[in-house]
């Protein structure tokens, strides 16, 4: 991920186990399989799934992976904590949060103007509540693709994200080309 191997992601009772070799992932099911005899827990076999990803020449013939005596099934694409994870990198995952986010922001403006709302406190709050929780869910999983190759914190200035943050930001605002650092001061709103 952006660069970074981060071997495992535990998410109550969801788990994903990342390598970059085929002999990589199957040691770290062998570890998890002797994990699961030593505490008692089971995998579920049916829910089991493993993806190839990142550049794959064609013709490319990647080999099994086994669990416990058993066959993992190769998929193209699976759903953790509700997103979609492709072979092709994280960019598809951190669009598709960006499309439900305008989607969210279109049903929350036709709100405010369907109620009449126009105290700056209650908008932004509905802004945070609504909108910015469906742009960032799920950014344990894709959040370091929008990291810079050095894995910096970094100000989004000119991503899709930014973009729409602060877009909807000087919406609720009522103002039109403001530098971004004054969009924040008059949100209370920190940079994503």
């Amino acid at each position: 991920m952006a660069g970074m191997l981060i071997p495992l992601l535990l998410y109550a009772d969801d788990i994903v186990l990342l390598g970059r070799t085929r002999v990589a992932v199957q040691r770290l099911l062998h570890y998890l399989h002797a994990f699961c005899v030593e505490s008692g827990l089971e995998v579920n076999m049916d829910k089991t799934v493993w993806l190839l990803g990142g550049y794959v020449p064609v013709g490319f013939v990647a080999g099994e992976l086994w669990y416990a005596g058993m066959r993992v099934r190769q998929v193209a694409e699976f759903k953790y904590l509700g997103l979609v994870l492709g072979g092709h990198g994280l960019k598809p995952m951190v669009d598709a949060r960006v499309g439900a986010a305008r989607v969210a922001w279109r049903r929350l403006q036709g709100v405010l103007v369907q109620h009449g709302w126009r105290d700056r406190a209650t908008r932004l709050v509905l802004f945070d509540t609504f909108v910015k929780t469906t742009l960032l869910f799920g950014t344990a999983v894709w959040g370091s693709h929008v990291l810079p190759s050095t894995c910096q914190l970094s100000r989004d200035a000119t991503g899709p994200l930014g973009v729409l943050y602060r877009g909807a930001l000087r919406a609720l605002l009522g103002v039109g080309k403001l530098r971004n650092e004054i969009v924040y001061v008059l949100s209370g709103r920190l940079p994503l």
